[in-house]
Order: structure tokens, then C-alpha cells, then sequence
């Protein structure tokens, strides 16, 4: 069926940027493909952290990858919050729980790692503390 067809390309897409991705954690523009790609495809918001947390800790004075766990936790966590729709609450209970405290304490070690001197780090602690 086209739906189906549809679905296989936009999974070797999805596959192709987390190739790319691990290549260079640099590639902003796989990462904003990708952020396009979770729009339209059903994903586990833990294989998204995990992608994030790897380029994190591998160049955290990379801005990147802190954009995009930005991203994932305004759009995945912040539109939670807020929207109290049937379907967001339907996509919710598919996709993700992002749990802020255990991101606080990655983060934490993070920065304790890099004795805090990773801007983008202070950055990304701040941006969940505010959550």
C-alpha cells in the first residue's frame, strides 16, 4: 500500500540522519531532519534522549546537540504540559515521558565532569530547571 511505502521511506530517513548523526555530532542538519522526521513518525522519546545524551557528553561545548534536547523538551514535554487535548494525550502516552529530574542529575554530572566549564551545559541545566 502507498501508506506503507510512505512509512518504509520516512524510516530509512529517520535512519539515515541517526547514521549521520553518529558520524558527526556537528550535523545540525540531520538533527533539524530528524526533528522534522518525529512529526510524522511514531518514535520512543528514550532513543532520542539516549541520541542526545551520546553527542552531549561526546563535544558538550557542541551547540547542537543541546539545541536539539531543547527542542525535544519544549515540544515533548512542555506541549505535554500545556495541551490537554485527547490527542496530544493519545501521542503523549505513545512517544515519551521525559523525567526532568533525571535529566537534572545528567546534567549535573555533566558539569561535574567538565568541572562547569561547558557553557552549553549550565545552559542545558538552566533550561530544565525552568521546566
Amino acid at each position: 500500500s502507498p501508506s506503507a511505502a510512505i512509512s518504509d521511506i520516512l524510516q530509512q530517513e529517520m535512519d539515515f540522519t541517526a547514521e549521520k548523526i553518529s558520524q558527526n555530532f556537528s550535523n545540525g542538519s540531520a538533527f533539524h531532519y530528524r526533528s522534522k522526521l518525529l512529526t510524522v513518525l511514531p518514535f520512543d522519546i528514550s532513543g532520542e534522549l539516549e541520541l542526545v545524551h551520546n553527542a552531549i557528553f561526546t563535544e558538550p561545548d557542541d551547540q547542537t546537540a543541546w539545541w536539539y534536547l531543547d527542542h525535544l523538551l519544549e515540544k515533548y514535554y512542555d506541549s505535554a504540559k500545556e495541551d490537554s487535548s485527547a490527542t496530544m494525550a493519545m501521542t503523549m502516552a505513545m512517544t515519551m515521558t521525559i523525567d526532568l529530574e533525571e535529566e537534572r542529575e545528567l546534567l549535573e554530572e555533566l558539569l561535574a565532569e567538565t568541572n562547569d566549564r561547558t557553557k552549553w551545559g549550565l545552559l542545558g541545566l538552566y533550561q530544565v530547571l525552568d521546566r
